[in-house]
């Protein structure tokens, strides 16, 4: 999700600086008239970009025992190598070692100061449920740099996720300024856009419940991790005052932690707005929830 033209153009930068880091410490770890002392510096250096870079490598080729063996052979050298860290925690974040992948964007923000570091760390926040983490890592990020459409994308989809709708909007709208082509970010800004809306009949109402509950919906990691995906049918009963009157799952995906989230996300996304007509005591919903692993690889809180 990063991989766009300016994250390459970065990346590409920051490639240029290692290589010419890496030749120069090369250099001076090769020559007959370099001090010991300055000979031990340069070739530990050398090393520890070495193999981080080939690590890079591995890991783009998604040979990820090789490149986790490079990277922490980078580390061994260099334990503030940021490069290392980062794909690292990448690597650490495929594999589901969630923690360990948190751990290490945490300290190669530490070494960097780098708006792409801390949305990284933002995208882990949305995936692990910290919206407010989520929010601060976005916000920094932007402070650092504000054309980052992705930072503006993460921020709404947290500030969406706490039901502060008309920020989500507004850091939607920053983000289509900044690249118009985030068609995720459109369909997430009209699901804000549909959840404040005054619904004045009933499809108006169906519009208004869809959009919070698909903005509250997460992916759960363990789901994706076990490749589990499939459709929840739930019935809402919903009353005059727009209190959720009853819930019952009428047609289970077939994993219990699939159900379990759409009752999760229901929770979340009340209240509900009151009921278009005042004569109705209650109103009866019945709603799919999907669950695709493709969306999930594509989502901004990934």
């Amino acid at each position: 999700m990063r991989k766009r033209a300016r994250t390459s153009l970065l990346s590409l930068a920051f490639l240029v600086l290692a290589q010419s880091a890496l030749a120069e410490d090369f250099a001076a770890c090769t020559a007959p008239e370099t001090k010991d002392d300055q000979r031990i510096t340069a070739c530990t250096n050398a090393l520890s970009l070495a193999f981080a870079n080939r690590g890079i490598a591995y890991f783009n080729g998604n040979d990820l025992d090789q490149a986790l063996a490079d990277f922490n052979h980078a580390l061994d050298y260099n334990s503030n190598l940021a490069r290392a860290l980062d794909y690292r925690s990448k690597l650490y974040w495929r594999r589901f070692l969630d923690l360990k992948a948190v751990d290490d964007i945490t300290a190669a923000i530490r070494v960097e100061n780098d708006p792409d570091l801390f949305i990284d760390r933002a995208k882990y926040a949305l995936a692990l449920g910290d919206w407010d983490f989520a929010i601060r890592d976005a916000t920094q990020a932007i402070s650092l740099d504000k054309q980052i459409a992705e930072a503006y994308a993460v921020r709404g989809t947290a500030n969406a996720r706490k039901k502060d709708f008309s920020r989500a909007i507004a850091d939607f709208d920053e983000a289509l300024k900044l690249n118009p082509t985030l068609t995720r970010i459109l369909s997430a800004r009209q699901r804000a856009q549909d959840a404040i809306e005054t619904p004045t009949t009933l499809d108006d109402y169906v519009k208004v419940l869809i959009g919070r509950l698909e903005s509250q919906k997460r992916y759960p990691r363990e789901a994706i991790r076990d490749r589990q995906e499939g459709r929840v049918m739930v019935d809402l009963v919903i009353a005059r005052n727009g209190a959720l009157a009853s819930m019952t799952v009428r047609q289970s995906s077939g994993y219990p932690v699939l159900d379990d989230e759409v009752k999760q996300m229901i929770s979340e996304a009340q209240p509900f707005p009151a009921l278009w007509d005042v004569t109705r005591e209650k109103q009866q919903f019945t709603l799919p929830v999907r669950f695709r692993i493709a969306d999930a690889l594509n989502d901004v809180g990934k």
